[in-house]
């Protein structure tokens, strides 16, 4: 059963950041498709609307430059004043506004 991170929190009253914090690091990947693989495994992102998004965009647009062989990993990225968060923590922002596709 794939449960997201904040159920399994809910369900026994773990601190979310935390069982994020736990989960997210092992979401890591060597390309966009694996990366959003093992960030659905791990619970971080459960929507199929999320999941679509982050297939659709790759993060490796966003990098900082000189960066790009990091861009798959579920890390913050850091150069100079660009400052890009965790993928998890984007996935864990999108969840938490349980968004409805096509609503108004």
């Amino acid at each position: 059963q794939n449960r997201s991170a904040l159920s399994v929190a809910r369900e026994h009253s773990f601190p979310y950041i935390s069982l994020i914090t736990i989960m997210a690091w092992r979401s890591s990947g060597t390309t966009n498709a694996e990366m959003v693989d093992k960030l659905k495994r791990f619970g971080v992102i459960s929507s199929d609307a999320i999941e679509s998004g982050f297939r659709k965009v790759d993060r490796k647009f966003f990098v900082p430059k000189g960066n790009e062989d990091m861009a798959h990993l579920d890390q913050p990225l850091k150069e100079g004043n660009v400052h890009i968060s965790a993928p998890h923590i984007y996935g864990s922002a999108l969840e938490a506004l349980e968004l409805i596709p096509n609503s108004p």
